[in-house]
Order: C-alpha cells, then sequence, then structure tokens
C-alpha cells in the first residue's frame, strides 16, 4: 500500500518527469509483474505535422476545413420536411415540438402576492406562482393610478426579466405604457429575474454556467429549455387573465431571447391580441447556414433539437393573421473573426505582435 501512495500522490503533478515515471513503473512492475518502461526520448512533431489550433478558432486558423458546419447542412438536407401549408399545420408541428407536460389552463394558478408599493403614478406588487410542480415563476404588476378604460394588459418579457435595469425598461417602453394607463406585468420565466440561481463560481451565463448546465438537463429530458420557457409564457397568460384583466384583453412585448420563448408561446396561444418583439432570432436556418457565428448570443438554449426537420421560425407568423405582429431589430447571427474573443494564448500571443 505504501507504493501505491507514493505512486499516486507523489505523482498528482505529472508535469514533473520522475513522479510520472514512477506512476508508470509502479503499474507495469507491480501490477503486471514485469518491468515494461524504458526511458527514451521522444520528438517533438514538427508544427506541419500538428492539428493545432493557435487561436483557438478553426475558421480562423483552417478556413477551407470540413467542419460540423458541414454535417449540419448535410443532415438538414436529407431530412427536412416540406414546409407547413397552413396556420393549424404549423400549430400542430409546433405543439409537438414543443411537447408541453400538460395544457397551460389544465391546473389551477395560485399565486402569492407581496406587500403593494405607490408611487410615480402607479402601484407595484410582486408576485409569484408555480408553473409546475416545483417550478416557481415570478414577477412585478404595475398597476396605473388612472387606468385606461378597456386597455390590454401588458405582459413584458425580458432577458434579465425584474431585475432589468431602467435602460431595458425604457427601451421596451414600460413607462409610456404606464403613462398611456396600460396595467403591466414585468415577467420572470423560469431561471430568470427573481428565479434565477446564482452560482457561487463562474458566470451564468458563461459555456459552463446554469444556463447552459439547464439546457443539458433538459436535453436529458426529452425537453428543452426553449419550451420549458414557452410554456412559462403560455400559464402567464391565464394568470393574468384569471386575476389581472379586467378588460380580458391581452397584448406582449419581448426582447433578445425572451422574444424567442414569448414568440413560440403567442403562436399557440390566441388570446395574445398584440404581439411586439425586437432582437429576436430571425430564424433557426440561419444558425445552420452561418458558418461562423458569436456563441455568447447563439447558445443551446436557443435551440429546440431536431425542430428544423418540422418547421422553422417564420413559418410561425401564419399564427398571427388575425393578430398584430411587430418583429423588429432582428439579432444578427453570423460573426467576423475578428469579433470574437481568441484563446487566452492565442491573446497572449496576439499582444505581444502588436
Amino acid at each position: 500500500m505504501s507504493c501505491l501512495s507514493s505512486a499516486i500522490f507523489d505523482a498528482v503533478d505529472c508535469t514533473c518527469p520522475p513522479r510520472g515515471h514512477r506512476t508508470v513503473r509502479f503499474f507495469t512492475a507491480k501490477l503486471a509483474g514485469q518491468e515494461r518502461y524504458a526511458p527514451r526520448d521522444i520528438p517533438t512533431l514538427p508544427d506541419q505535422s500538428l492539428w493545432c489550433s493557435p487561436t483557438g478558432q478553426l475558421h480562423r486558423d483552417r478556413p477551407h476545413s470540413r467542419t460540423v458546419f458541414d454535417l449540419n447542412r448535410d443532415f438538414l438536407a436529407a431530412r427536412r420536411r416540406p414546409a407547413p401549408t397552413s396556420a393549424d399545420d404549423v400549430r400542430s408541428r409546433l405543439a409537438a415540438a414543443l411537447a408541453w407536460p400538460a395544457a397551460p389552463m389544465d391546473h389551477p394558478i395560485r399565486p402569492r402576492y407581496f406587500p403593494e408599493t405607490k408611487g410615480n403614478g402607479f402601484t407595484a406588487q410582486r408576485f409569484f406562482f408555480f408553473s409546475e410542480p416545483n417550478v416557481a415563476v415570478a414577477g412585478t404588476m404595475l398597476r396605473p393610478d388612472k387606468p385606461a378604460q378597456d386597455s390590454p394588459t401588458w405582459l413584458v418579457v425580458l432577458p434579465d426579466g425584474t431585475t432589468s435595469d431602467d435602460t431595458a425598461l425604457h427601451a421596451a417602453g414600460v413607462p409610456e405604457l404606464l403613462r398611456q394607463g396600460h396595467p403591466v406585468c414585468l415577467f420572470d420565466v423560469r431561471g430568470r429575474g427573481a428565479v434565477q440561481s446564482h452560482p457561487t463560481q463562474g458566470r451564468p451565463t458563461s459555456p459552463l454556467g446554469f444556463e447552459a448546465y439547464n439546457t443539458y438537463l433538459e436535453m436529458l429530458f426529452d425537453t428543452s429549455t426553449i419550451s420549458s420557457r414557452a410554456f412559462d409564457v403560455a400559464r402567464a397568460a391565464e394568470f393574468l387573465l384569471q386575476r389581472e384583466a379586467p378588460s380580458r384583453k391581452l397584448a406582449l412585448r419581448a426582447h433578445g431571447d425572451a422574444a424567442l420563448w414569448s414568440y413560440l408561446a403567442a403562436a399557440l396561444d390566441e388570446r395574445y391580441g398584440e404581439v411586439r418583439l425586437t432582437g429576436m432570432l430571425p430564424s433557426w436556418s440561419q444558425i445552420v447556414e452561418t458558418r461562423l457565428y458569436d456563441p455568447r448570443a447563439i447558445t443551446a438554449a436557443c435551440v429546440i433539437p431536431g425542430v428544423l426537420q418540422h418547421f422553422d421560425l417564420p413559418d410561425l407568423q401564419g399564427c398571427f393573421s388575425r393578430r398584430a405582429l411587430s418583429i423588429s431589430d432582428p439579432l444578427r447571427v453570423e460573426a467576423l473573426p475578428q469579433d470574437l474573443p481568441l484563446s487566452a494564448a492565442a491573446a497572449g500571443t496576439s499582444a505581444l505582435r502588436r
């Protein structure tokens, strides 16, 4: 056991050759029963024989190489179904792709409200409820002191939800809606805003952060982050109609990745009479057809696995033929090599060359 302990603990840092040699010799001599290790110099391969990426970007270092980009395009070309021919057809395909656990109105909604706060011409009141068993969503109701007659209640869904700064709220038109007398609900889907997990290390949006981890878990359960959050948006409509929409009219505003979940939910829910979306991904096909994109903007949480075999985002516009739909300032999918971050080693090399 002392030999084993020595081999393991002394070889923790295998960058030191004697320690690495000792580990290898233990397993060959002690376990295999014979010494098979002979120290020798191993020549380093020349640079022209190495397939390493100096910058961490294969597209930049070897622009003519065949990559997963080519594999994805070939895979889709062999499996894409004809485009939907009617609104009913695309709704059927969308419902199958989202695969919600139940209809949004099937389970009761029992919200819990926090005390009201008055000021600036409106009353604010935070709330939360369970969208699914053990899955909490939250939000803040903003009720104008002088509500307009027969005005819709606006659901506003932003990437940071109720934790959005003043700039994001003004860009979404929240102050203007309140001045016009519209009730506004700032809504937090699962994993965002007030119900976002806060890890002690790392950033939630990093490749190893909460968003990526949550997306991975959703895929293991044969669903997707988009599907779950679109379900939350649909549940928000049910909540508002039950408690916060005296006119029985709903409207929806969303921005960024939140616009994507909202778009899918509103395509199935005609109770949203007006839908305004900004900064949304224009189509999933653009991701497949784009060789180089920024992984900080286009993440796994932007897609539903296998969805392009059945429909694409522009196909859903037929679901809004009798409603007001506005989509503006679409997200830019393509990125330039010089706009993307280099690996740490490459960044250092680049700095030395300046």
